[in-house]
């Protein structure tokens, strides 16, 4: 397991995607993984999807879900395996 803080892969930056949270230095929202998992979609086929992306990123984005100061959506869970 990443031993990286969750926090460390979430960056907000007013100039990249209106300022919403995304994954680490790309432009992929936090939003739009969750929104793609809440609609069925596996973290394997994130993962083969976005191949940049990591396991550690994905659980990021889940974990920012539960923070009240959290801009992120949320009500979902989600298995991921290692990686």
């Amino acid at each position: 397991m990443d031993a990286e803080q969750p926090t460390n892969r979430i960056q907000s930056n007013s100039k990249t995607y209106a300022g919403k949270p995304t994954v680490r230095d790309t432009r992929v929202a936090v939003e739009h993984v969750l929104a793609m998992l809440a609609d069925g979609a596996t973290p394997d086929e994130l993962l083969a999807e976005y191949p940049f992306l990591e396991v550690a990123d994905i659980r990021a984005c889940l974990s920012g879900r539960n923070r009240n100061d959290s801009p992120f959506i949320g009500g979902m869970t989600c298995a991921i395996s290692g990686g």
